[in-house]
């Protein structure tokens, strides 16, 4: 018997006992996105990932393999698709797919879901997406559905400190965040193996900041990647951020989700 919360280690007898129970099963939906030269494509599956396990071990819950593709990364909010290696798929694909996985996973008996999503771009794509799963599976009994897009604030909500911590008195907003100080310092935290120091470079946002043009110039991308300060980054800040980050999820789950 597996004693693993990841459902990819699990046996299909251990998913099953795990439904029975009505366990809370958590979602990731990320993207393959340029976080600048210091850190991996895949910051938005291993950071959520790294969060959910961390969740799931407070809440007895389960960990489904994260979604990695997802919407297009915007040159607003994470540099554009110019980057070498930033992969998104069309809205309309991403709707499809999480209602199809979202489908399945009540069909076959969950009733306790969390979906986290991790990249911006995805908000609109990932809601419509569960929304049409739960339209199309009708009424059932016992279901709920979490959607959780703003690990941030409920970070912050759970730490009222945590910006301070973080930003002192200098934080222009989080986004221009993109690969500068929260994510630099929660990936020294979660996977300092995959940080590489030596190439850790403070940016700038990208201009034009308030609107978008197309064709997209890709002129206006910091060329790093990096939108903010990273250099201000720290494992010591990163452990705060995952611990307040699952702190506060894990209060809106025990919310909604009362044993």
């Amino acid at each position: 018997m597996s004693s693993s919360l990841r459902m990819m280690e699990m046996t299909w007898p251990e998913i099953e006992e795990a439904i029975h129970h009505n366990r809370i099963l958590i979602f990731c939906v990320g993207t393959i996105e340029q976080h600048g030269p210091h850190l991996p494509l895949g910051v938005d599956e291993y950071l959520p990932m790294a969060i959910a396990e961390r969740i799931a071990n407070q809440v007895h819950g389960i960990v489904a393999p994260c979604m990695t593709y997802g919407y297009k990364s915007l040159l607003r909010s994470g540099g554009g698709p110019h980057f070498k290696g930033s992969i998104g798929i069309r809205g309309v694909t991403l709707i499809e797919v999480v209602k199809d996985i979202i489908e399945q996973f009540i069909s076959q008996g969950w009733r306790r879901i969390v979906v986290l999503d991790w990249h911006l771009e995805n908000v609109p794509f990932v809601y419509e997406g569960i929304d049409e799963a739960v339209k199309s599976e009708g009424q059932v009994d016992g279901l709920k559905i979490l959607r959780i897009d703003n690990p941030n604030g409920l970070g912050v909500s759970s730490d009222p400190e945590l910006e301070k911590f973080l930003f002192g008195t200098d934080f222009p907003g989080w986004a221009v965040e993109h690969a500068a100080i929260w994510e630099t310092s929660a990936m020294m935290a979660a996977h300092p193996d995959l940080v590489h120091d030596s190439r850790i470079v403070d940016g700038q946002p990208p201009q034009p900041f308030d609107y978008d043009v197309f064709p997209v110039p890709e002129d206006a991308a910091p060329e790093s990647g990096v939108f903010w300060k990273a250099t201000l980054a720290s494992r010591e800040k990163g452990e705060r951020i995952l611990a307040a980050v699952t702190k506060g999820i894990v209060n809106v789950i025990r919310t909604e989700f009362p044993v």
